[in-house]
């Protein structure tokens, strides 16, 4: 049996409701509340004594980002982490980009080889 585009949009639409009724239960038994605290939080970086970024700093010169206590917002040594990671992603976004491409371009050729007079716009048989 092969699942086909209407088989996957059914699945699609399966799971999509199933999140919505989880989201529903959730707001209803109060396991997701926001409070005027919430909203505040996004208004403390304000309230700390420093001015706007400045874009003429180096960025050898720039500090690394504080709260009001002083502590940073991430560790020094989290810098190695997060740039692997940042790396990996856009390594396996490179390959399945190109696995995408040469599947394509089989597609195409093979269809092409098969009826060199109709155009490869065509999906052949």
């Amino acid at each position: 049996m092969t699942f086909t585009i209407g088989t996957l949009v059914i699945i699609s639409f399966a799971v999509s409701l199933a999140a919505l009724v989880v989201l529903i239960w959730a707001i209803s038994k109060s396991q997701m509340r926001f409070t005027q605290e919430d909203a505040c939080t996004i208004f403390r970086v304000e309230q700390r004594e420093e001015g706007l970024d400045d874009p003429s700093v180096n960025v050898g010169d720039a500090t690394q980002p504080t709260d009001a206590a002083g502590n940073a917002y991430h560790p020094a040594d989290s810098r190695r982490v997060i740039l692997f990671m940042l790396g990996m992603a856009t390594l396996w976004l490179i390959v399945g980009s190109t696995f995408g491409l040469i599947a394509s371009c089989r597609v195409a050729l093979n269809c092409e080889m098969r009826n060199p007079t109709k155009s490869t716009a065509t999906l052949c048989p």
